[in-house]
């Protein structure tokens, strides 16, 4: 489904066409969450980053989504990371050798290295990037679209609770379930949930509807 389907289907869900661009917010909100819930090999871009010497820090690409740095290497040999960039620094505290640097730490859009270049290097990173914000009528999450309904109820709920209906909350579990599903389904080792499916309250009440016709 592309953005203008999904935000269409909350809108005639409860008929409130005035509120177009609160629900075209929300749907984004739930994009990047549903994108956030794991690091899905779709989001996660292979690219190298050069690095000079003398260098002890290196920016991030634009699209990286911090801190969310899945590998880096250097010559086929893995760096070692630390996201946290408070125990780097305990045992980094000062950054003097030269050399190849082993380990790194990410903090937001910077890598820093546990030695200062001693030569112009070729990083090797994987990384997760950031949700691409749906602005236009025909963009596309990043999502495979059999995923795409739970955005949908992501954007439900959270009208839902704007109008204070009693159904947000159903609507925010079928949305909480879709995610646990989604990630069960795109992981390498997915786990079966018996009786789990993708239950939804807005297919739920559509049904509804049509057998009142």
């Amino acid at each position: 489904m592309d953005f203008d389907t999904i935000v269409n289907n909350i809108i005639d869900e409860w008929n409130v066409p005035y509120l177009r661009t609160k629900i075209e917010r929300w749907v984004n909100k739930a994009n990047e969450r549903v994108n956030r819930f794991h690091p899905y090999e779709y989001l996660i871009v292979p690219t190298t980053l050069d690095v000079v010497a003398g260098d002890k820090t290196a920016t991030m690409p634009v699209d990286f989504d911090s801190p969310r740095l899945i590998s880096i290497g250097y010559n086929e040999k893995p760096l070692t990371v630390y996201y946290s960039y408070k125990e780097f620094k305990r045992d980094y505290p000062s950054i003097s050798s030269l050399g190849i640097p082993d380990t790194v730490s990410i903090l937001n859009d910077t890598l820093y290295f546990n030695k200062k270049l001693d030569q112009d290097i070729t990083l090797d990173i994987d990384y997760c990037k950031k949700t691409t914000k749906l602005v236009n009528t025909d963009d596309v999450p990043e999502a495979p679209e059999k995923y795409h309904s739970i955005i949908e109820l992501g954007g439900l709920w959270q009208l839902e609770k704007y109008l204070s209906l009693s159904e947000w909350q159903a609507t925010r579990q079928d949305f909480e379930r879709g995610m646990l599903q989604m990630k069960l389904e795109l992981t390498e080792n997915p786990i079966s949930i018996p009786k789990m499916g993708l239950p939804s309250s807005l297919i739920r009440r559509r049904q509804e509807r049509l057998n009142a016709l």
